[in-house]
């Protein structure tokens, strides 16, 4: 019986190896075959495999709340 066990380059994970890892804090190694990050993600960053910017959404949101307001307050003048 022969057993083979991959060992990924650092920073990739995956049954081929080619799979770049996600944003880990402090550039820690994601685990081998799925990617997750031991430690968690750097600061926004999220999901398992911290390969989702949180950044962006919040940034969104921040957005979409002042042009919101601003449309309602608009809307309050005219009336």
């Amino acid at each position: 019986m022969m057993v083979f066990i991959s060992v990924c380059s650092p920073h990739y994970y995956g049954s081929e190896c080619n799979t770049p890892c996600g944003q880990c804090r402090g550039d820690d190694l994601c685990e081998n075959m799925t990617g997750h990050c031991p430690n968690g993600c750097k600061q926004h960053w999220t999901s398992i495999r911290c390969d989702s910017k949180q950044f962006a959404t919040r940034r969104i949101k921040q957005t979409l709340m002042r042009i919101t307001n601003m449309k309602m307050f608009e809307y309050v003048l005219k009336i």
